[in-house]
């Protein structure tokens, strides 16, 4: 069937390209929609479609993320493509700002004081650019940044280097949603180009108690360089500058399973087995798909020296989340299966060959 001109062109108006590159996109309202299924299907269907749906059609990952009739996922109402790039801006005037504050990077958690662990600067990012923040497609909106003191002294701990974190975070195309987003939190998930960071959206309750046991975590990496306890390397806040729309938190974290070697397999262990069960035929379509505790039918033997050090390391990490109050952790484990060659060569005394890598 062919279109009215007119419902062509509202189609057309959804998108806008810059120089041949997608910098925004434009939602359907339910009117809009409404007209479009009208011409394709008479208005019968038009109106059983878009009845009692609003402007978007939920998801089933959370209340908070949801999906447009064309296919374009949001979060509490905000486009997911839109909030990557107001993301990307306040991560990049974040840590710009703190270099020209600081000229050296905080070395010693002494120069670090009870401020650094409560201020929580704001910036504000109009869409026509300002003294300190660049022209951009995005809309109006303010950018709240956590102790950035201490988290730039945190990504200093792990050997991040200012501009090496900017440019996996912020570069063209390094930031990717995730197909899968939300699971039983809601949450929305963007993973970098390179693999190295994972960035999470957050809940109001999340962030706070983030901020709350920042002071321990920071003291707990300091004192466990080894630890298995997730890396954060940054929180932010986006608010709109206009209406009532929510804010969004977010925050930004090492992906464990980011190594030089394929992962076969993904577990998530919670030593419990009530649930800890994944379908034989959704685990067989999905070979990336996270298995759990009862679908760990090996047991793998760890190289000399590594089982004691991986054993006391659990134990110090357990023991800062039990003083911390969190009992709902668990253990992510990456398999790499090496090829037969590589086991023979590697087979000790015994014959017994190791699957997993220090």
């Amino acid at each position: 069937m062919l279109l009215p001109l007119a419902l062509l062109l509202l189609l057309c108006d959804t998108q806008e390209y810059r120089e041949g590159k997608l910098v925004r996109q434009f939602p359907l309202k339910t009117q809009m929609l409404a007209q479009v299924y009208s011409a394709l299907d008479g208005p019968a269907a038009a109106s059983a479609r878009t009845s009692g749906s609003g402007d978007r059609t939920a998801s089933s990952s959370g209340k908070n993320v949801a999906v447009t009739p064309l296919g374009e996922m949001v979060y509490k109402q905000r486009s997911a493509y839109e909030l990557l790039q107001q993301l990307q801006l306040g991560i990049r005037w974040s840590v710009a700002s703190r270099a020209l504050r600081d000229s050296q990077t905080t070395s010693d958690p002494g120069d670090l004081d009870a401020e650094d662990f409560t201020a929580t600067p704001k910036q504000d990012f109009p869409r026509s650019g300002s003294r300190v923040t660049p022209v951009h497609p995005a809309e109006d909106f303010v950018w709240k940044d956590y102790a950035p003191a201490v988290f730039r002294f945190l990504r200093h701990l792990s050997g991040t280097h200012p501009s090496a974190y900017v440019a996996s975070l912020c570069s063209d195309q390094s930031l990717r949603l995730l197909a899968c987003p939300g699971g039983r939190s809601g949450a929305m998930f963007y993973a970098t180009a390179d693999e190295r960071y994972i960035v999470k959206t957050v809940t109001k309750s999340e962030a706070r108690l983030l901020m709350q046991l920042l002071p321990s975590y920071m003291q707990h990496v300091v004192q466990q360089p080894g630890t298995l306890v997730t890396k954060f390397h940054g929180l932010h806040r986006i608010e709109p500058m206009q209406g009532n729309r929510r804010k969004v938190r977010f925050v930004v974290m090492s992906n464990t399973l980011c190594t030089g070697l394929p992962i076969h397999k993904r577990f998530d262990l919670k030593g419990s087995t009530a649930g800890r069960s994944t379908p034989a035929e959704a685990a067989e379509a999905n070979r990336q798909l996270v298995l759990k505790d009862l679908d760990l039918h090996h047991c793998y033997k760890l190289q000399d020296g590594i089982s004691g050090r991986l054993k006391a390391q659990i134990v110090a990490d357990t023991a800062f989340l039990c003083a911390a109050g969190i009992m709902d952790y668990s253990l992510l484990l990456g398999v790499h299966h090496k090829q037969p060659q590589q086991q023979q060569q590697q087979q000790n005394g015994d014959g017994r060959s190791f699957a997993l890598h220090d």
